[in-house]
């Protein structure tokens, strides 16, 4: 009985282990640097259908935002900007999908070292008074992530590939997202970097996946204790 108990200890150790070895979530805020502004575009340099787009610069060399002390940039991984499509109303708010292309995040931690990690904004909106956004929803949309180096705050931002990136920006007067979709409206920003725990059903899967190694180790087990007749 001793040898079962210790195999089945075995197993729930390992389901427990799947759940621990899912980092606890860490934000982290950004701002857009001195200079630096998202811009918008119209729609013409997009996909067909496209209502409008925006970017981050400067788009090439130096920094775009701060976060926990380091220079990071946005860039999409084709194009100028990121295209949205289907502005839809409710009230005063108005909201579209942004359709691409998917994005490049990096963080440099100034030693050389870099946090990459691909970002698809998925939805942008305005709020009917001065304030907007990007991912309100607060929805995976970072993944990929990667860093080689040895910052505490960004291990745990990467710990576990995905994560969430938030953003919002103000205008003042305020400025619904039809009006910007014309282009030529820039302003400052900020948002949040967190990272993600992976979903329920990805811990269970790994639990599903020790437990045929218990059932089998239980069965050789009763083999070599069962008495010879």
């Amino acid at each position: 009985m001793k040898n079962y108990n210790t195999i089945i200890a075995a197993v729930v150790a390992g389901v427990t282990l799947s759940a621990v070895t899912s980092q606890a979530a860490i934000t982290l805020g950004f701002s857009s640097d001195a200079g630096s502004s998202i811009n918008f575009v119209n729609g013409s340099g997009g996909p067909a259908g496209s209502a409008g787009g925006f970017s981050f610069s400067p788009t090439t060399l130096g920094s775009q935002f701060q976060v926990d002390g380091f220079q990071g940039t946005i860039n999409p991984n084709s194009g100028s900007a990121f295209y949205y499509s289907g502005i839809t109303t409710v009230g005063l708010i108005q909201t579209a999908t942004v359709t691409g292309p998917l994005g490049t995040l990096t963080i440099n931690d100034g030693t050389g070292h870099f946090v990459t990690g691909q970002i698809d904004w998925v939805q942008i909106r305005t709020d009917g008074s001065t304030i907007g956004g990007a991912n309100a929803g607060a929805s995976i949309d970072l993944t990929g992530l990667t860093y080689n180096g040895s910052n505490a705050d960004l291990l745990a931002l990467v710990a576990n590939g995905i994560g969430i990136a938030t953003m919002s920006f103000t205008f003042i007067p305020a400025e619904t997202l039809t009006a910007l979709s014309a282009g030529g409206f820039s302003t400052t920003y900020s948002g949040t970097l967190s990272s993600a725990v992976p979903e329920p059903t990805t811990i269970v899967a790994g639990a599903l996946m020790l437990l045929p190694l218990g059932i089998g180790a239980l069965r050789s087990l009763r083999k070599e204790q069962s008495p010879t007749v």
